[in-house]
């Protein structure tokens, strides 16, 4: 069996911490949040700091692209620590519309039983705001969004230190891709190619997107990575986050690309079906296929 390295370790203890329960019928529907990695994959710049003015301006613009100019607060985060696209800042402003909730335990962090994360809506930054924020680039100016459906990962939350962690292993493939995925683990190389197809793949804060070809030596290196997975197993997570079947989809090939939906024979297995498909177009096409990066729109 594969050793599993402190890499893998971490996420397998972050992703076991956050797994999605079924949510008990109650008066009111709540979706699940994102989890703090989750929220990485699809975040432009992580930062750790704490916020240390709030703005006693407003500013008008646009939640998402053509929704209309409406009043945000930003707030301004003073960075100890930059973890992805912030590098050599001090600080980054963040804007956000303000609501009545409040980033709190009882609302909105882990739930102590289930060991789950609540959606439950927008929450303002605090002064004296202290932890992780996960953070996309505004469409349309210079300020910074927080990720939706996601909330800042909180100084003193349960399992800070261990998300943070993990977090942080995740976050290096993103700003060394090709070292990650020379690994001579194989747990690290996968791990770093699921996420890295997370985060190219991701629209960003409901901006129109155009695809972009990452360089070819490097999605050579993931298309070979995902290779060597399993279809239908879940090496890194209980929900399937960083799994084959999970990123492929991702990939939205069609025919053009040459792939073509195996049709699953009675008494087959399905998984078995998808392993062989799956794995004869990764190696058909790892030198030709380029994976494609969302950005947002240059129009927007």
């Amino acid at each position: 069996m594969r050793g599993k390295s402190i890499l893998t370790v971490a996420v397998l203890t972050l992703t076991a911490l956050v797994a999605r329960p079924a949510l008990a019928e109650s008066c009111c529907k709540v979706a699940i949040s994102l989890t703090p990695i989750q929220q990485a994959t699809q975040a432009d710049v992580v930062v750790v700091g704490q916020v240390t003015e709030l703005e006693p301006e407003m500013v008008m613009v646009e939640p998402y692209p053509g929704g209309g100019k409406v009043a945000h607060m930003v707030a301004t985060i003073r960075v100890r620590e930059s973890l992805l696209g912030a590098k050599g800042l001090t600080h980054v402003r963040v804007a956000y519309i303000p609501t009545i909730r409040q980033n709190n335990f009882e609302e909105f962090g882990v739930q102590v039983q289930q060991k789950a994360r609540y959606w439950r809506g927008e929450s303002s930054l605090l002064q004296g705001q202290d932890g992780c924020f996960f953070l996309q680039r505004h469409a349309n100016s210079d300020l910074l969004v927080q990720v939706r459906q996601g909330y800042p990962l909180e100084l003193g939350s349960i399992e800070y230190d261990n998300e943070l962690k993990a977090i942080k292993n995740v976050l290096r493939a993103f700003d060394k891709p090709l070292e990650a995925l020379k690994s001579k683990d194989a747990g690290e190389r996968q791990l770093a190619a699921c996420a890295l197809v997370q985060h190219y793949r991701q629209p960003r804060n409901g901006s129109a997107v155009v695809n972009e070809a990452i360089p070819a030596e490097e999605s050579k290196l993931i298309i070979n990575t995902l290779a060597e997975m399993k279809w239908g197993e879940l090496p890194f997570d209980p929900n399937g986050t960083f799994s084959l079947q999970n990123v492929f989809w991702q990939l939205q090939l069609t025919e053009k690309d040459g792939w073509r939906q195996p049709q699953q024979k009675e008494n087959e297995d399905y998984n078995a079906v998808m392993q062989e498909a799956v794995a004869k177009w990764l190696k058909s096409n790892a030198e030709s296929y380029r994976i494609q990066r969302m950005t947002a729109s240059k129009a927007n």
